[in-house]
């Protein structure tokens, strides 16, 4: 019995040893889980902060470049109204010159007519002067 008691003693000492070893073990990888939570953690901070940062860097430049986009399409519009009333004055001013050379063709052509009248009626009298000296 003896002998039994001491197997027994053994025994229980063996398992108590390798209880021991699976706590110490367990207890060592409960410090390996902390710290790789803990770096995981560190890691998703940093992933959000630059996620954040780029984000915002992103939010900035489609703001920039919307507000440019808006500031050329309204540049763009406001250029195609000075074209439309360039070519609108363009066009009067074309009617306006075409009507003024109508008006000094007729001008000229009146100046003329006037002229050559008074010169027929110039040589008019002077052929009826010349039949009369005769």
């Amino acid at each position: 019995m003896e002998s039994n008691r001491s197997q027994i003693f053994a025994i229980e000492k063996a398992k108590e040893n390798e209880v021991l070893a699976i706590k110490q073990t367990n207890k060592e990888l409960m410090k390996e889980i902390a710290d790789k939570t803990r770096q995981l953690t560190k890691k998703q901070k940093d992933v959000e902060d630059l996620t954040h940062q780029l984000d915002t860097i992103s939010l900035s430049q489609e703001r920039k470049y919307g507000d440019e986009i808006t500031l050329l399409r309204t540049r763009l519009n406001e250029l195609e109204k000075v074209n439309k009333e360039l070519d609108s004055i363009n066009q009067a001013n074309d009617v306006r010159l075409q009507m003024m050379v109508e008006q000094l063709k007729e001008k000229y052509n009146l100046q003329l007519m006037t002229l050559e009248a008074k010169l027929k009626n110039e040589m008019d009298k002077n052929k009826n002067l010349l039949s009369k000296a005769r």
